[in-house]
């Protein structure tokens, strides 16, 4: 974490927010267009297996682990457990909502499947953050702490 030991902030770690914050940018953005539609979202096909009352707190409940995790990581706040917050959002959401393989119409198939990958992704980059950051145990752009897992 950078200290305030030097008078100017080192060009990676000015890269290494701008990336943070990158990252973190959709898992902030798309949970809120979800937040405001939740009753959409929980009566979408993929979901109608679940209770009525238990799909909308499914749903609100991942969009809120999606941006505490994305705040942690963009803020710089234990930016590992915001990486495992997200790969727990990333995970149900991607198996559930994005089953590519059960459409049969080419057109919808092909837009789960560029989804389904999208999101596997953004689940390796998360995994790669936090290894990167219980490596380092420092995040030279971290505003107010250093990792919450100890390196291993």
């Amino acid at each position: 974490m950078f200290h305030g030991k030097s008078e100017y902030v080192p060009f990676m770690t000015v890269v290494e927010l701008i990336g943070r914050v990158l990252f973190a940018l959709v898992f902030l953005v798309s949970p809120g267009a979800v937040l405001k539609r939740v009753g959409a979202v929980a009566g979408a096909p993929p979901l109608r297996w679940m209770p009525k009352g238990v799909a909308p707190i499914a749903v609100a409940g991942s969009a809120v682990v999606a941006v505490i995790g994305a705040a942690l990581i963009a803020l710089g706040l234990w930016p590992d457990l915001g990486a495992i917050l997200v790969i727990a959002f990333l995970i149900p959401v991607t198996l559930t909502m994005h089953r590519f393989w059960e459409v049969s119409d080419p057109g919808p198939r092909g837009i789960k499947r560029g989804t389904f990958l999208y999101n596997v992704s953004l689940a390796g980059g998360a995994i790669l953050l936090f290894c990167m950051v219980n490596q380092a145990q420092d995040v030279p752009a971290g505003l107010l702490s250093d990792p919450l897992f100890s390196r291993w």
